[in-house]
């Protein structure tokens, strides 16, 4: 299963999909501090980037397709199996139409 954790923060909910066996997941934040620490967090896990892929909110672009990763060469899209957000209600409330369109339809 692919999983998308979108304001990573520490990377606690990404690292824990990937324990649990999950096969690719992306995590996204806005914060480069953030991001900082859920690097280090992985690292300290021993869990590589191949694992668990971390981006910068602005190194994303999400459409009606799913999420692309601006660095992809491809330019493929990707929608996940499972999306978590470990974020504040009131963004997630914002943020839900965008990120239900990061989920895989059968999912």
């Amino acid at each position: 299963e692919t999983v998308l954790d979108y304001g990573t923060g520490s990377g606690v909910l990404g690292m824990a999909a990937h324990v649990l066996g999950s096969g690719r997941v992306l995590g996204i934040d806005i914060d480069d501090e953030a991001l900082d620490a859920a690097a280090e967090n992985l690292e300290l896990n021993e869990i590589s980037d191949d694992e668990v892929t971390l981006r910068h909110t602005r190194e994303v672009v999400q459409d009606s397709s799913g999420v692309i990763l601006r660095d992809d060469a491809a330019g493929q899209s990707t929608q996940f199996d499972i999306v978590v957000a470990n974020i504040l209600v009131g963004p997630l409330m914002k943020l839900a139409p965008v990120l239900s369109m990061a989920v895989k339809e059968e999912s």
